[in-house]
């Protein structure tokens, strides 16, 4: 059995969480554990730190790894601003687009589409995260290539690999006390270095800013507002 997700909204903060996060929460209670395949779409960016736009689609990529189901998660770039030649499909990882503008990278949706059902199927796509843009060129009629080409997330990780190694110390920057460092089964938040709790420390959890809403009592009295 499989499952596609494909989801968007306003930039309104509230209908972010509601539809870009809370929809992936629902979907994964819905399935009350049965094994599924997700494909998941999010957008170019979306490891871009301070932005809601992109956090809660971060957000909803976390969710999705931390499901223990088989998963693609595709971050296509802007829609059909590509130019009739532009058709040869490329998919990047690392994230290092984010202008926030064409520049980034477009593609056809119906481009899309097809990747989004080729991830379905293709055993080379699995626990795979990353941007698809289009260049100049053919479409190629096989994408099973260019899946194989792309590295896999980190087994026991929240994020995919580039957010781990090139985002989160600037994400650690901006948000300043709130860092959120994910591990297996809990997150410490507020601490760094020889100060941050193991992270199998029972008495932590994961926090909001990491995909766990609502809150408890407990847990704003301990970590803040």
């Amino acid at each position: 059995m499989a499952r596609k997700r494909t989801h968007g909204s306003t930039t309104s903060e509230r209908d972010l969480r509601d539809n870009d996060y809370a929809g992936v929460t629902n979907i994964l209670r819905a399935l009350e554990g049965r094994s599924v395949r997700i494909i998941l779409m999010t957008a170019i960016g979306v490891t871009r730190p301070g932005m809601p736009y992109t956090q809660w689609k971060l957000r909803s990529e976390r969710l999705v790894r931390a499901s223990g189901q088989p998963y693609t998660i595709v971050r296509p770039g802007w829609f059909d601003y590509n130019q009739t030649d532009q058709r040869r499909i490329v998919m990047l990882q690392g994230d290092r687009r984010q202008s926030g503008t064409p520049a980034d990278g477009v593609i056809a949706r119906d481009q899309i589409s097809r990747v989004l059902v080729d991830s379905l199927s293709a055993q080379a796509a699995d626990r795979k995260t990353f941007e698809l843009i289009a260049d100049l060129g053919a479409e190629q009629e096989d994408r099973t290539a260019v899946f194989e080409s792309l590295s896999a997330d980190s087994d026991g990780e929240l994020d995919a690999t580039e957010y781990l190694e090139v985002w989160r110390p600037l994400d650690i920057a901006f948000r300043g006390q709130r860092y959120c460092q994910w591990g297996p089964v809990a997150a410490a938040l507020g601490a760094s270095g020889s100060q941050r709790p193991a992270l199998t420390d029972s008495s932590w959890h994961v926090h909001a800013c990491c995909g766990c809403l609502p809150r408890p009592r407990w847990c704003r009295a301990r970590c803040g507002p």
